[in-house]
């Protein structure tokens, strides 16, 4: 007799043997299983190894030491950045402050003629009997001349024993041989790329009156108390005066940033058109106020000037102004890439290359044209001739960018050996380093100046300064 299929009951399961067991019962010996190979596992993992940790001391010491390296850098930076802001607000207060006290008005100059520091005078043409070949401060003040307005810089060095003020009569001056108009190893011509250096009548001399003026008094001093719950007190000095005046208080100031004043004329606008009254037809460049060209004003900002005399440095020592020969390596829009070379008379002064990124400098070059002068101004009319006058073209620049200096002549020995060589010229060069300058279009086809005689136009002469942190330029007419 077939026996029927009974359906299993809930939760039962047919196993081998005929037995059965619980779905339950099946799940929680699986689960026992899996602990069980969990839990040996977790025996097996007995802690980090020494590896693992040595590997993480070594990742977190090179995170460790790379914030450490950017600590510097980043105060370096920010000490940079202070400077800027500084210099940016001296030199606009700075702009208009030599505009309101009537320092640019020629009239009150002075200038060094040999003798001691006396007015250049009115605008006039040059005295009888000299060259337009040559100016300096016994000509007066001329138009197409260029001026460095620098009272600050003749008060204090005129006060060191021994500084004759001709080293001082042209900007910059010549730290190789103080009191040489001209730099050794340059031709005639280029004479008018050097400025002539002026004081201001109203100063004069007189160091503290200089620094009344010419330097900035805003970086003023506040004593730090030691207790944080007490306000800092401005430190205050006492002005002498002479005897029986009010004897005044004056904040004090640490006197970082300081500056002077360049003016030159406009290139667009020295070839102006002026009529010789008693000759027409015939043109002069000396004329009258109503057709003075546009000059252009600037404000050079220095921190801690170098205010040692030219003729005070030694071996190994950057003066506080030079010249070098610059290479235009473009076509000068916007200054562009330049290389700057030492005369041979320097070449052993590599150090006076020394120039750093956000610094800036001063391109010098000019050119000729023809004019018409006074011969005599005695005479009834007074009589005029024709001669070629070099103008002076001035112009500041930001360095962007330096290269390395450049020693070819690494043995000393005036020749070009093997593998000195560096630019692969064929010749043994002074001392170099390229630049990357911005600023001002320069007209290379115009302005250049073939400094060393070697066929290229495109050189000029550059004037490096110790700390210059910032320019600020405007075109305007001259006060009288």
């Amino acid at each position: 007799m077939k026996r029927a299929s009974m359906p299993s009951p809930a939760g039962l399961v047919p196993a081998e043997g005929g037995l059965t067991t619980t779905r339950a019962s099946f799940q929680t010996c699986t689960h026992r299983h899996k602990a069980g190979g969990e839990a040996r596992r977790r025996r097996a993992r007995r802690g980090i190894s020494l590896l693992e940790v040595l590997i993480a001391i070594g990742v977190l010491s090179i995170g460790l030491l790379s914030v450490a390296a950017v600590i510097p850098v980043a105060r370096h930076e920010m000490i940079e950045a202070a400077k800027a802001d500084r210099g940016s607000a001296c030199g606009q207060a700075a702009l208009h402050d030599v505009k309101v006290r009537g320092a640019l008005n020629p009239a009150d100059w002075r200038g060094f003629d040999g003798a001691g520091w006396t007015a250049i005078g009115a605008k006039r043409p040059p005295p009888s009997g000299t060259t337009p070949l040559y100016h300096d401060a016994r000509r007066g003040f001329e138009f197409g001349e260029s001026y460095a307005v620098d009272p600050l810089y003749v008060a204090e060095a005129t006060k060191v024993t021994g500084v004759s003020s001709t080293h001082l009569a042209d900007f910059p001056y010549n730290p190789s041989s103080p009191g040489a108009r001209v730099v050794a190893g340059l031709p005639l011509q280029t004479r008018w790329t050097r400025m002539q250096r002026v004081t201001w009548s109203r100063v004069g001399l007189d160091v503290l009156l200089a620094q009344s003026v010419f330097r900035w008094h805003d970086d003023v001093l506040f004593p730090v108390p030691a207790d944080e719950t007490q306000r800092p007190e401005q430190f205050l000095r006492v002005v002498n005066q002479p005897s029986g005046q009010v004897q005044p208080l004056q904040a004090e100031f640490d006197g970082n940033y300081s500056w002077l004043v360049t003016v030159t004329p406009l290139p667009q606008h020295i070839d102006f058109p002026a009529e010789d009254p008693y000759n027409p037809g015939t043109t002069m460049p000396y004329s009258y106020s109503e057709n003075s060209p546009l000059y252009t004003v600037s404000v050079a900002v220095f921190y801690k000037r170098d205010m040692t005399p030219p003729n005070g440095f030694v071996a190994e020592e950057t003066p506080g102004e030079r010249q070098v020969r610059l290479e235009f390596l473009g076509g000068g829009l916007g200054g562009g890439d330049v290389c700057l070379y030492l005369f041979p008379s320097d070449a052993g002064r590599p150090e006076y290359l020394d120039i750093r990124e956000n610094e800036w400098l001063l391109v010098s070059g000019g050119y000729a044209r023809t004019c018409y002068f006074y011969n005599d101004v005695t005479l009834n009319p007074p009589a005029s001739s024709s001669g070629t006058v070099p103008v002076g073209v001035h112009k500041w620049y930001r360095v962007v960018a330096t290269g390395e200096i450049v020693v070819e002549d690494t043995n000393g020995n005036g020749a070009l050996d093997a593998d000195e060589d560096m630019n692969a010229n064929g010749i043994l060069d002074p001392p170099y380093r390229d630049a990357t300058l911005a600023g001002p279009d320069w007209n290379v086809a115009n302005w250049g100046v073939d400094v060393n005689a070697d066929g290229n136009p495109n050189e000029a002469l550059a004037g490096l300064f110790k700390g210059v942190v910032g320019v600020y330029s405007t075109d305007m007419e001259l006060d009288w």
